[in-house]
């Protein structure tokens, strides 16, 4: 029987199948050695930084969350500024308004401003005020009369130490809501009940 050249000879289809064998071979040793290579540029690579890259990603996020801790901190100033206006505005109308009380020697006036102190009292200058205003408040809600007096004893002098009270915590609650710093008052007006 004859081989054919192609395919039945046993030489030929060793060799054929020795060099697939070494073929696969020589690719296991040269990927073995990529791998090798990769691991050892990998390892490389983990240990060093690419500051060029780094470097401009950790100022675009610093300068985000600066951005953003301003914008905040602005709106909720901006959302502020609208209720410390009108406590301002009240704390200095009853500060006037107990201040007439003390000082008015006319009878119509000082009425008028007997009846603005109650407005006051039980009504807004309690969403604006803070506990020392309150306290004070609530002293002088002991002295002010809560009805009309048909001829008050005026100028009305027991209000002057408590409106004198009341103006330094009008004072230190203004200085605080609105982050503002005076000097200290070393004069004691108090002296004058």
């Amino acid at each position: 029987m004859g081989h054919s050249a192609k395919g039945n000879h046993p030489g030929v289809a060793q060799n054929a199948y020795s060099r697939s064998f070494l073929d696969f071979h020589a690719d296991l040793v040269l990927a073995e050695e990529r791998r090798e290579r990769l691991a050892v540029e990998g390892s490389t690579m983990a240990t060093s930084w690419n500051w060029t890259i780094t470097i401009p990603w950790i100022i675009s996020f610093l300068t985000l969350g600066v951005g953003i801790y301003q914008y905040s901190h602005n709106q909720a100033q901006a959302n502020r500024e609208p209720f410390l206006r009108k406590q301002l505005e009240l704390v200095f109308q009853i500060s006037e308004t107990v201040a007439e009380l003390a000082t008015d020697v006319d009878a119509d006036r000082w009425e008028q401003a007997r009846l603005r102190f109650w407005r006051l009292y039980w009504g807004p200058l309690s969403i604006v005020e803070n506990r020392e205003v309150e306290a004070e408040m609530v002293a002088l809600g002991r002295i002010v009369p809560k009805s009309a007096v048909s001829t008050p004893n005026l100028p009305m002098e027991s209000l002057r130490g408590p409106s004198y009270r009341l103006a330094h915590a009008v004072r230190k609650l203004s200085m605080e809501s609105w982050d503002v710093d005076l000097p200290a008052l070393e004069a004691d007006r108090t002296d004058n009940k």
